[in-house]
């Protein structure tokens, strides 16, 4: 587990610092998560605390995922890069998501976290995916069936 410790960025407001490395999220595939990752996360981001104490994070996340396409069904991977751009508060109800109790956050977790709230909601293994014939169900990437286009009366 990776922790990050922003106390000195606390002690410093408006003083910006850089963290970067690699995490395992642990994300289970299910019905709101389709696709499985395939690999650790590649994270970069630079950060600093406001006079508020609100940490603020700016960099990126970098993750091989597996994904079901939408319309075809064909599993393929490809590399999800996220742009990071979030702020953090510290706990003061419960209302909020982003919080913190300690001057540290746990960066597996929060990354986590991230990945999940940023998955497509429509992923295509292609731009122009054709999907599966209604009548037969064959990938219509992989050329014609021979289905006739005829309208059921």
């Amino acid at each position: 587990m990776q922790y990050l410790d922003f106390s000195e960025a606390l002690e410093n407001p408006d003083n910006e610092y850089e963290f970067s490395g690699r995490v395992s999220p642990e994300i289970k595939p299910s019905g709101i998560a389709p696709h499985k990752l395939a690999g650790d996360a590649d994270i970069s981001f630079k950060y600093f605390a406001d006079y508020d104490a609100n940490l603020h994070l700016n960099g990126y996340v970098r993750v091989p995922v597996v994904f079901v396409c939408d319309r075809c069904g064909a599993v393929f991977e490809k590399n999800l890069f996220l742009n990071l751009d979030e702020e953090i508060s510290p706990k003061i109800d419960e209302d909020s998501e982003l919080t913190y109790d300690l001057p540290r956050i746990e960066i597996d977790k929060f990354i986590t976290s991230f990945i999940l709230a940023s998955f497509p909601s429509k992923v295509l293994c292609r731009e122009d995916c054709k999907g599966l014939c209604p009548r037969c169900g064959a990938n219509l990437n992989d050329g014609d069936c021979g289905c006739k286009n005829e309208e059921t009366k």
